[in-house]
């Protein structure tokens, strides 16, 4: 009887699913501090930025703005999908995540409040994520290097569409703005 490799499914941020063979503890690879330190630091961010974002989305749906709850629970499932690729990467490690983080704080009632709330905690993330990006491929570690970039990638992506969203609020009014989101 042959030996049989346990394998399991993997599904990194893009979405693809890769194949990877389970490995044993002691098989697992160490990482430097300050790569455990860089992943830790993305993953308080992006806890934040789910909770963030969730608790928008229902605050959104009671108002009755339909179009901005799916919008920003959207946002919320992407920022979960970015958590997930950071807790593969420290399982990788054998490391475990660090479920401490700031909690959100946006201003209820306040749309232009809340976009500027946003907006500050995606500078914040781009800012941590391309600091990372520069420290993994200073210790070699282009995968999780790879990881930061595309975290970048969506978080610039991000904070071009809330800034699209602040001039679009100042050029038309927010009344405009918030009846072209209504069911």
């Amino acid at each position: 009887m042959g030996v049989r490799k346990n394998a399991f499914l993997w599904h990194d941020i893009r979405g693809s699913t890769t194949k990877r063979r389970r490995v044993a503890p002691e098989e697992m690879p160490t990482a430097p501090t300050e790569i455990i330190d860089a992943l830790q630091s993305s993953i308080r961010l992006h806890w934040m930025a789910v909770e963030n974002y969730a608790s928008q989305a229902e605050h959104f749906a009671r108002w009755g703005y339909a179009k901005l709850a799916d919008r920003f629970g959207a946002d919320a499932e992407e920022e979960r999908g970015h958590l997930a690729a950071l807790m593969a990467r420290l399982e990788f490690f054998d490391a475990a995540p660090s479920f401490v983080h700031q909690f959100p704080t946006w201003p209820r009632h306040d749309v232009p409040g809340i976009f500027a709330y946003d907006l500050e905690l995606e500078r914040k993330a781009a800012e941590v994520e391309r600091a990372n990006v520069i420290a993994a491929r200073a210790f070699g570690d282009e995968t999780t290097a790879g990881i930061f970039a595309a975290l970048l990638k969506d978080s610039e992506e991000s904070i071009e569409k809330i800034e699209a969203d602040q001039k679009l609020i100042e050029a038309i009014g927010l009344e405009n703005w918030l009846a072209n989101l209504i069911g």
